[in-house]
């Protein structure tokens, strides 16, 4: 099932954001574009560990959609030889001091400079987490997906640069 292909009246997600390690008094820098011509999105920028920095995050509006029927999630990207990490977003809730958050359940992936290639994600290996902190008992519940992000944060001072085709359920 398509999810998005950035640009298609079909697209399931939009109203893409992105949010830097700047919240937290980092340097690094982060955009998105979206490629009309060739309908896909490029999420790139520089990386800055300075000021324990070290992040860049791409993320979906909040938009429920049951994909209980799937196995997991697939794209297809053109990478830059860095390692990324998918976020997805469900129903499930981390109770901190700070009130209610949403878990994130992550998958890291490796890329190939100037080459595309498919990444499959299945919903079966996510690991649940909050801010960093592991999260082993909770569970994806692809019932209730919400949100899709990427992120950046190999711990690597320079730039990035991804694009991303499409995204797809399989």
């Amino acid at each position: 099932m398509l999810i998005t292909t950035f640009g298609s009246k079909r697209d399931m997600l939009g109203d893409w954001k992105i949010v830097n390690d700047s919240v937290m008094g980092g340097l690094s820098k982060g955009y998105f574009e979206m490629i009309a011509d060739s309908k896909m999105m490029k999420f790139h920028g520089e990386i800055s560990t300075e000021n324990n920095g070290g992040f860049s995050y791409l993320k979906s509006e909040e938009k429920e959609m049951d994909l209980s029927k799937y196995d997991g999630i697939k794209l297809r990207v053109r990478g830059d030889g860095r390692t990324y990490t998918v976020d997805f977003q469900c129903d499930e809730q981390y109770d901190s001091k700070w009130g209610k958050y949403a878990v994130s359940f992550i998958h890291t992936f490796e890329t190939e400079k100037d080459k595309w290639t498919e990444v499959s994600i299945p919903f079966d290996e996510l690991e649940g987490n909050f801010w960093g902190q592991p999260l082993a008992d909770r569970t994806f519940n692809k019932s209730k997906f919400n949100r899709f992000g990427l992120y950046l944060f190999d711990k690597a001072d320079g730039p990035f640069d991804i694009k991303i085709d499409w995204i797809k359920a399989y």
